[in-house]
């Protein structure tokens, strides 16, 4: 079962995991699935005949239709930088992109988005990981917060070319100068080519900005 992965920002700028929460599916689908309830109209998918309307596509279909896959969901990613979303819907939202971090001033803000976002437990993960997200405000050591799944690649790990004299090269993995990759944590210090990107009070309350 996949997992969401919740990662610290050290005060170093290292990006470590912090904690694991059962069943990432519980996360950003519940999330992506509710802003398509209250914002867009009923999927169409393309076996729907034009002559069906919208009010019995689900009828005819014999389930309600909802948006999979990157082509779909972009409709429900794209409402952030639309008016249709409260500031709630917008801090949930936003945490669930690529390459997101939060740091610890708009921790608040964050926390009471997860906590406020449904009105009653749905069996969603977000009471649980707003629970996650106080423990690591009340840790000096920590700066931010950054999001993963499981099933995919690591995207807080980054990959540095070592010579032989450090304790992991490995020579089956060298190259032609001899320089073996090591998978390090990813440090939002980097100046070369960052990745990631805050999600911050200004842009949730003030602007809406393509990320």
């Amino acid at each position: 079962m996949s997992t969401t992965e919740v990662y610290a920002i050290r005060k170093n700028g290292e990006v470590t995991l912090f904690k694991e929460n059962p069943n990432s599916f519980r996360w950003s689908p519940v999330i992506w699935s509710e802003l398509e309830e209250r914002h867009l109209p009923p999927f169409r998918p393309s076996f729907i005949p034009d002559y069906i309307p919208d009010s019995e596509i689900e009828s005819y279909a014999g389930h309600k239709p909802m948006r999979h896959g990157p082509d779909d969901l972009k409709e429900v990613w794209n409402l952030f930088h639309t008016d249709k979303l409260s500031v709630t819907e917008r801090w949930v939202l936003g945490s669930t992109y690529d390459h997101v971090i939060v740091l610890k001033e708009d921790f608040p803000s964050l926390i009471e988005a997860y906590r406020s976002f449904f009105n009653k437990d749905n069996g969603s993960s977000l009471l649980e990981l707003a629970d996650i997200y106080e423990e690591m405000k009340e840790d000096d050591e920590i700066i931010g917060i950054a999001w993963s799944i499981s099933q995919i690649q690591n995207p807080w790990m980054s990959v540095e070319w070592v010579d032989s004299t450090h304790p992991e090269y490995d020579e089956w993995e060298a190259d032609e100068e001899g320089d073996s990759p090591i998978e390090v944590p990813y440090n939002i210090t980097y100046k070369d080519n960052p990745k990631h990107w805050v999600l911050s009070k200004k842009i949730v309350e003030e602007e809406y900005v393509q990320k």
